[in-house]
């Protein structure tokens, strides 16, 4: 009796000393995470941002005056060869005016398949903790429950122009003029321009929303010509998988649809809230995690694969429903962690790509290439990424629209 006492006891104790190693390293990598600082570029990480954004553009005076206005070490103090200023950099002056006036409505609709119809609002994003305030933007969703870009129907339109993706398409934190759609949209006067991006969205929410959803492309001149955008990011592929991270980041991701490759067929599954995912959840809540960028499961080749074939299908169920249509996926920049085995999966499969994963934003922009603590781009981001994407888009669209050459 005496020995099971006291092997309960020592089992406590090393249970309790466990839980407590834990508990220490947890609070370090707390200390870690919320102090670390992005390492400041160095003057030739500069020069190399520079250099690879004049040689991507291929219009060096025009390219060459916008780089030198825009990279500033951070003293933005003019920007008028941009369309908007940082949005950050305004938030201070109007946020207590706008603060009486957020959330009337719910962004997003009750069917899970995006967003309410006829918004026009303030909506703002507060820290979940200490409820700092991170940003106030004014979104305007349209009665076709898409973010309206002002460009939807132009005068004599020849074709259209549809961004799909999460919510660096849809603009998070940022004014209607400020998102990419609006923005590519201004050098084509004869195209309609539609924004069809959801926040948290994945490629696989993509495809599920066009097998259906009946109305997405409801006020939509489908007979037109029609090139459909995709804008990706490294997360996307997360999203896809189901890793610790994302579903830390995003809850509802537990609940989205997700698809299976069954014989060679993509299979649409709903995803259960299964005690794995509320534990990967719980695993990528841990700073421990965050602190060493750990995934749980770890991304594979068979998870690229998986995405590459998720956008395939998607390629192909555009092009069922709108036969003269086109479909590029665009590499957002920066986001190369998975960029190289993507393009080669992708390419297998004749999917075309424009690839900007190799422009490092940060290095020309610096801490300005995001908004306010939150790792969205910034205005000045999207000036950039949208110039370098309406010229390379350019060459695709020229038959169909009047855009400048």
């Amino acid at each position: 009796m005496k020995g099971l006492k006291h092997f309960f006891l020592n089992s406590m104790i090393g249970l309790l000393s466990f839980l407590l190693f834990l508990g220490v390293i947890e609070f370090l990598s707390w200390i870690y995470v919320t102090n670390r600082n992005i390492p400041e570029m160095s003057q030739l990480e500069h020069e190399k941002a520079v250099k690879d954004f004049l040689s991507m553009s291929k219009e060096n005076s025009h390219a060459g005056e916008i780089a030198r206005e825009a990279v500033s070490w951070g003293i933005l103090n003019h920007l008028d060869n941009f369309s908007s200023k940082i949005p950050d950099l305004k938030l201070e002056a109007g946020v207590h005016s706008m603060l009486g006036k957020l959330h009337r409505k719910s962004l997003f609709h009750e069917d899970g398949l995006g967003l309410n119809d006829n918004i026009e609002d303030d909506y703002e994003l507060r820290g979940k903790k200490t409820q700092s305030l991170k940003y106030i933007a004014r979104y305007k969703i349209n009665e076709h429950r898409r973010r309206d870009t002002g460009f939807e129907s132009v005068h004599v339109p020849e074709n259209n122009l549809v961004f799909l993706g999460c919510s660096f398409t849809f603009g998070e934190g940022l004014s209607q003029n400020e998102t990419v759609a609006t923005l590519i949209a201004k050098s084509y006067p004869h195209t309609n321009t539609f924004n069809l991006g959801f926040l948290s969205n994945s490629p696989s929410k993509t495809l599920f929303l066009v097998q259906n959803r009946k109305n997405l492309f409801d006020g939509i001149n489908l007979s037109l010509p029609t090139d459909f955008i995709f804008t990706f990011i490294d997360d996307h592929v997360r999203r896809v998988a189901g890793t610790s991270s994302s579903l830390n980041a995003d809850i509802s991701l537990l609940k989205k649809p997700y698809f299976l490759i069954e014989n060679g067929e993509l299979i649409a599954r709903d995803m259960e809230i299964s005690r794995a995912k509320s534990l990967l959840k719980f695993l990528g809540k841990s700073y421990f995690f965050q602190a060493f960028n750990l995934e749980l499961p770890p991304i594979q080749t068979k998870d690229i694969d998986h995405v590459a074939e998720i956008f395939h299908q998607l390629q192909k169920e555009i092009k069922k429903k709108i036969p003269h249509s086109t479909f590029k996926l665009v590499i957002f920049p920066g986001e190369k962690r998975y960029a190289m085995d993507l393009i080669f999966a992708l390419k297998k499969r004749g999917i075309e790509l424009i690839d900007y994963s190799h422009l490092n934003i940060y290095g020309l922009l610096g801490e300005n290439s995001q908004l306010l603590y939150d790792p969205h781009p910034s205005a000045l981001t999207n000036d950039l990424y949208s110039f370098l994407l309406s010229k390379d888009l350019r060459n695709s669209l020229v038959s169909k629209s009047t855009g400048q050459k």
